[in-house]
């Protein structure tokens, strides 16, 4: 591949989280960019008959033998390397070079268990230009840390060579240094705001987003839209995103345009990654006509697929860890909604994800119904064997009722405040649920669901007050035997 016909945008990219995910016998970008100087002669050891016999684990561990040998090993080779590189003249040569110093230094850093890079849900321009890629498990020697530090300043010199010489692509990544203060740089917005406007006039993508928002935050608006355009042009997600809200919604001074917003949709969703989930989850709304933001004619919908396709973008986003899409695709596969059957091995799959990743109470809820076998409380006056019958998955069936589960979870929720699962705790209590029954905490927790506007909490409460403590118990041993098949009415 030549360098100069990708001189931005493609070398921006973070290599790691790209690379992990591809199967080992199939193209993708290298983990570790090769070294400039240096091309490898094809060999019959690359060929697929001879890759496929080699583990995964294997092909994985060669990752590390992609950093040059002299590099990493001769005194004097980051010398030559560097003479190489002043020689060549070529700023994206030296560009390249840099960021292979800075993938290199990384080989070397120190497993630190502490440190966890989870990218969901973030920008992508939070994460394009980390060099950085997994860790080995071994712990670094001081000779290693040594090299670590050799060629991480090596590679920053570059940097900064080159961003004073005015390449875009190093005012970049140094400005993402000094917004994350890595290599030792300083947090400085004026400073690196400075440096995305230089990336942003090379047209670097992720430059002009960020400097876009600048514009809209500051109310020039034709600055804004122009720039989110240009990045958008270039497949930005997070920009191709911002441009379907502009013509969905007739923004930045730009007429409401919702045929084109829905193409701009379209390919925002296509180009979906963990770092920017949410247009599918968009398109999915609109498609099931649950977006109270814009008025879609059905006309339009119905090219795209309309409901019946919905879910699919719903649960397009949720691969990729949209906490809203994962709890949108619980709720629906829980209820059979949206054309789909109940499915609550799916449900509960979607619902343990943003329980367990993500801390959210109204999945925690929804696991809490599901270890319930489906049951949502003194409301709820379905039949548990009707919901046997509706589930396609056969989970009910083979699942016994977890109290136990049904309550650890349903208290997890209250304890972040979710009105319906205090309330449904409040239940619990009563009726004894994975708990002994215990009147007095009963009441506690439907009068706190009560002070949030619980229209049942108010009801039983009222229920509650006109009777003593035996007349309660044995209201509800006759209403238990009305519902044998479901220990929550």
């Amino acid at each position: 591949m030549h360098l100069h016909q990708h001189q931005h945008h493609h070398l921006l990219q973070p290599q790691n989280s790209i690379t992990l995910r591809c199967h080992p016998l199939s193209p993708s970008p290298s983990v570790l960019s090769p070294s400039p100087w240096h091309r490898r002669a094809p060999s019959t050891m690359s060929s697929p008959s001879r890759m496929g016999s080699m583990s995964e684990t294997t092909l994985t561990a060669t990752r590390y033998n992609r950093a040059s040998y002299s590099l990493t090993n001769q005194p004097d080779a980051l010398k030559v390397y560097r003479a190489m590189a002043e020689k060549t003249g070529d700023p994206m040569v030296q560009f390249t070079y840099a960021k292979y110093l800075l993938e290199v230094a990384a080989l070397y850093e120190e497993s630190d268990p502490k440190k966890k890079t989870n990218t969901k849900g973030q920008r992508a321009t939070d994460n394009a230009s980390r060099t950085h890629i997994a860790h080995p498990l071994t712990t670094p020697s001081e000779s290693q840390r040594r090299k670590k530090k050799m060629f991480e300043d090596e590679g920053v010199r570059w940097i900064k060579r080159l961003t004073k010489e005015g390449m875009g692509g190093a005012a970049f990544l140094q400005a993402q240094w000094m917004d994350e203060e890595r290599y030792g740089f300083k947090r400085n917005r004026t400073k690196s705001r400075k440096l995305y406007q230089l990336a942003a006039k090379a047209d670097i993508p992720e430059a002009l987003y960020i400097v876009a928002e600048y514009d809209e935050a500051a109310g020039f608006l034709d600055h804004a839209f122009t720039r989110y355009q240009k990045a958008a042009i270039q497949g930005y997600p997070p920009a191709l995103l911002r441009l379907a809200q502009v013509h969905l919604h007739g923004e930045l001074h730009q007429q409401q345009n919702i045929a084109l917003g829905l193409e701009t949709l379209r390919e925002a969703s296509e180009k979906a990654t963990d770092a920017c989930p949410e247009a599918p989850f968009l398109f999915g709304q609109i498609l099931t006509c649950s977006y109270a933001k814009a008025r879609i004619p059905n006309e339009l919908l119905y090219q795209y697929g309309g409901r019946a396709v919905g879910v699919r973008y719903f649960a397009q986003a949720a691969h990729w860890g949209y906490l809203p899409a994962l709890v949108r695709c619980g709720h629906i596969f829980e209820h059979g909604l949206e054309g789909e059957p109940m499915d609550l091995a799916r449900s509960f799959g979607y619902y343990d994800q943003a329980a367990r990743v993500h801390n959210d109470p109204q999945a925690m809820l929804g696991l809490s119904r599901l270890y319930n076998r489906g049951c949502h409380g003194p409301a709820d006056d379905s039949d548990a064997s009707q919901r046997e019958q509706r589930d396609v998955s056969g989970w009910l069936i083979h699942m016994e009722r977890n109290e136990d589960g049904a309550f650890a979870w349903c208290r997890r929720a209250a304890d972040l405040g979710h009105v319906e699962a205090i309330f449904l705790l409040g239940w619990y209590y009563e009726t004894g649920v994975g708990v002994l029954r215990d009147y007095a905490q009963a009441r506690t927790c439907y009068r706190r669901a009560a002070v949030k506007g619980h229209a049942g909490a108010k009801e039983r409460l009222s229920k509650t007050n006109s009777m003593t403590r035996q007349q309660h118990e044995v209201m509800k041993a006759s209403s238990s035997s009305q519902d044998k098949m479901c220990r929550v009415m």
